[in-house]
């Protein structure tokens, strides 16, 4: 059946940059932030299956003196460790070196730098060579996650172009398609999007739970954090961490979503009531198309009708898929080709 193999855990929404595709709406004014004893207690509650605890934001390295430390007591546990950031401290060599060699100290695995058009009005690109020099000097698996529209001055082959050398030396350089979710509902509505979104099943719900910056625990990446019927939990308390787990898996909603995905979901509603749903290409991705299913009041106030018949069905599935060897991302996402509007696989 479902289970989860990674943890995000958003340690704080404060962040010294306010790009406009932010989903969390992350800002220098933004105050949410994780108690650090809390977070710990998190991490050690954590059931043994977790293969990896990712730290994000927000901005983690605003967390100078917690950060290795949560890295460290991951690590403890047998986990591997990730962390995502915008590289902003970069600006110098020697000091991007500096704080890389803390959080390599504390056993960091991997680095993942958010970087593109977006990053570039206030993190130069020189902040990320500097930052990915100084995590590819230390063994850390460095990768580079850049968000594109049909607009993107900052491709995939542009990126490696000016990393030169460096950029072979690099986990990944990984472009997604732009999702107008958070800031970016608002400040990038028009954006022209690159018309290669995925849309299908979604291969992070209850696979990547995630401790949201204000203590909720989400079912996926977070990246819609305040949409209620992705919460898990309201409040995560550490000892219920595992039942609460289970009760994700149990979820005919998470389910749906995990075999099917969002635009599915918006479709088969739209068919039932005789509508049309947003045509595919208007829609950056799975967390837009999810934004849509679980907010807009045309699709949200029926969908407790629409999931309750089914949820015999969907533990069927699952059931079938595990026992055909079918129940992973990769698969699902060729079964459901045709019907999902694949247009990337993530």
């Amino acid at each position: 059946m479902l289970t989860a193999s990674t943890f995000a855990i958003h340690v704080t929404y404060t962040c010294p940059l306010t790009c406009a595709h932010c989903c969390f709406g992350s800002s220098p004014s933004v105050k949410d932030r994780l108690d650090p004893a809390y977070v710990l207690n998190c991490i050690d509650e954590l059931p043994d299956n977790i293969q990896m605890v990712a730290f994000t934001g927000g901005e983690p390295f605003l967390q100078a003196k917690d950060l290795p430390a949560f890295i460290a007591r991951a690590k403890a546990r047998g986990f591997s460790t990730r962390v995502v950031t915008s590289a902003y401290f970069g600006n110098k060599l020697d000091y991007a070196r500096k704080r890389i060699g803390e959080v390599h100290a504390a056993g960091l695995d991997e680095l993942s730098i958010s970087w593109d058009d977006y990053h570039e009005e206030f993190v130069a690109f020189d902040a990320i060579r500097n930052v990915a020099t100084a995590a590819v000097e230390r063994g850390i698996a460095t990768a580079i996650n850049t968000v594109q529209s049909a607009s993107t001055a900052w491709p995939r082959e542009r990126i490696l172009t000016e990393l030169g050398e460096l950029g072979t030396r690099l986990s990944v350089v990984c472009e997604s398609q732009l999702n107008r979710t958070g800031r970016a509902e608002d400040k990038l509505r028009d954006e022209p999007l690159k018309q290669h979104g995925y849309l299908g099943p979604c291969p992070y719900v209850m696979t990547g739970p995630t401790l949201s910056a204000k203590g909720k625990l989400l079912a996926c990446c977070g990246v819609i954090p305040d949409t209620r019927r992705l919460a898990i939990s309201e409040q995560c308390e550490p000892g219920r961490l595992k039942d609460d787990f289970q009760q994700g898996f149990r979820n005919s909603l998470f389910q749906w979503l995990f075999l099917r995905g969002p635009y599915a979901l918006i479709t088969e509603i739209s068919k039932q009531d005789g509508t049309s749903p947003p045509p595919a290409d208007s829609i950056g991705g799975n967390c837009e198309a999810c934004k849509i299913a679980l907010t807009d009041d045309r699709y949200n106030r029926v969908l407790d009708r629409f999931l309750s018949g089914r949820a015999e069905s969907l533990q069927h599935e699952l059931l079938l898929l595990e026992s055909l060897g079918m129940l992973t991302p990769a698969a699902l996402s060729d079964l459901w080709r045709d019907q999902s509007h694949t247009r990337h696989h993530p």
